[in-house]
């Protein structure tokens, strides 16, 4: 499992430098690699190899195309439209999170069907004999290789035949700007050639004046030099002293690690808890995945009368509620009869609660992402939009990092106790959530877009509809 998160936090990297020249053929070669990961995937059953698990999933990992669909919101979007383009971004995100436990509970059903003879999940269990004259290709296991590798082939033809390299604001006015820093350079250069020239010709005609005159008009140049350039020659601040950059990459990190506690953790507790079967625990991934489309909705709408630091603070709060609600307490009156506090918890802990406060963590986070990634690309400076290190780069690699610590976390919590892998997932969660609201609360002030550049831009268009 950790393959493909690992190999994610590599990839983006190249990804992001990639997209410095083009989106078409970085999607193009993310696809790719996603379509050869999915069929490893798909042949590592019938063929009975862990190699073939081990680098599909590598190569799933490499096809992570997260960072170059950032860069682009930040690039072709302009900052009126960015927060509403960012929720459309992850509303896509969680229309696949439906639609993969749905295909999931589909493919379960059509399954046995289609095996040899046996219905046995099981490949031990099977005939080996049988098992050797024909092999199985389509099983539960390897029913989501397929279904993926077809899904990514039609991306892959679809986006080399429509897909279109967008106009880029952000690189196009970092490079007005060079622009204009050159053209103040030569005006400055054409201002003290004629200085020099007075002080040359002086000296072959007048020797007895030379070192006065020369020096009477070399030396107002550097005055001039550095009163006209005080302000190109300041040198950027270092990344990390950006208040809100920073702040924004923090509470990427935190989301993702609560996101992937919770979905991760979902097949564990509502097993443990509940007893629920593969079906039913697809269902309700789907319908949390379904809920997205009128959170974010919800998000666009508001995104056009709070700022985003606002509705930052109000999310935040929301999975802070979550983080508290889907703990597991002990009854208020304990009678002496009861065996263990292990059974009084779980005996008090109900579907409800856990439908309600799982809502409450899934539709936080996923609304949380859209005005923290829209507001990282209206705060992280402009000489960033043209390098490496961009914004989409940074938060994803800040995300990838928070669902690396949050695996290593639930399985941590799995080998303690797995009896309590709620509370001791959680209650760190809660913790660390509390302290981001009250970091961003503080740091309230400082979350605020400074990049107007493309302020003018959007008038002109509002002004041409």
């Amino acid at each position: 499992i950790g393959m493909t998160p690992c190999a994610a936090l590599v990839a983006s990297i190249l990804y992001s430098w990639w997209s410095n020249h083009t989106y078409k053929n970085a999607l193009l070669f993310a696809a790719m690699c996603s379509i050869l990961g999915d069929l490893l995937y798909a042949l590592a059953l019938p063929f009975d190899s862990v190699s073939l698990i081990l680098l599909g999933r590598l190569l799933n990992g490499f096809g992570g195309a997260r960072a170059i669909n950032r860069r682009y919101i930040a690039d072709a979007v302009s900052r009126r439209h960015r927060t509403a383009a960012s929720a459309a971004f992850v509303t896509a995100g969680a229309l696949g999170m439906a639609a993969g436990p749905a295909l999931a509970v589909l493919a379960d059903c059509v399954t046995p069907s289609l095996r040899p003879s046996s219905s046995s999940l099981v490949s031990s269990q099977w005939n080996e004999e049988e098992q050797e004259q024909q092999p199985v290709w389509w099983t539960v296991e390897t029913a989501p290789g397929w279904i993926m590798f077809v899904l990514w082939f039609v991306f892959w033809i679809s986006t080399y035949v429509f897909f279109e390299e967008p106009v880029r604001r952000g690189v196009q006015e970092s490079k007005k700007k060079v622009t204009w820093k050159d053209e103040e350079e030569d005006q400055v250069e054409q201002q003290q050639r004629p200085l020099l020239v007075i002080a040359t010709t002086r000296t072959a005609t007048n020797g007895n004046h030379v070192e006065s005159i020369s020096n009477q008009q070399q030396q107002p140049l550097p005055v001039v030099a550095t009163t006209n350039n005080d302000e190109d020659d300041k040198s950027p601040a270092p990344l990390y002293k950006n208040v809100a950059v920073m702040t924004t990459l923090g509470i990427y990190f935190v989301l993702k690690l609560v996101l992937e506690c919770q979905l991760s953790s979902t097949a564990i507790i509502t097993t443990l808890y509940f007893d629920w079967n593969v079906p039913t625990i697809g269902s309700f991934l789907a319908i949390l995945g379904l809920l997205m489309f009128p959170a974010n909705m919800v998000v666009a709408q508001a995104s056009r009368r709070y700022q985003d630091r606002e509705i930052m603070v109000a999310t935040l709060f929301v999975i802070f509620v979550g983080t508290l609600g889907i703990l597991t307490y002990p009854p208020l009156l304990s009678s002496p009869d009861s065996s263990s506090s292990s059974s009084s918890s779980s005996s008090t802990y109900t579907v409800i609660q856990y439908m309600i406060f799982s809502v409450c963590l899934f539709l936080g986070t996923n609304m949380l992402e859209g005005p923290n990634m829209s507001l990282l690309s209206k705060t992280i400076p402009k000489h960033w939009a043209r390098g490496t290190f961009n914004s989409g780069l940074l938060a994803t690699e800040a995300g990838t990092f928070g669902r690396v610590v949050g695996d290593l976390l639930l399985s941590a919590a799995g080998l303690v106790d797995l009896t309590q892998v709620v509370n001791l997932t959680f209650v760190p969660m809660a913790g660390l959530v509390a302290v981001t609201v009250f970091v961003t609360w503080k740091l309230f002030p400082y979350l605020v877009p400074h990049d107007d550049d493309d302020d003018d831009e959007d008038d002109e268009e509002d002004n041409d509809e």
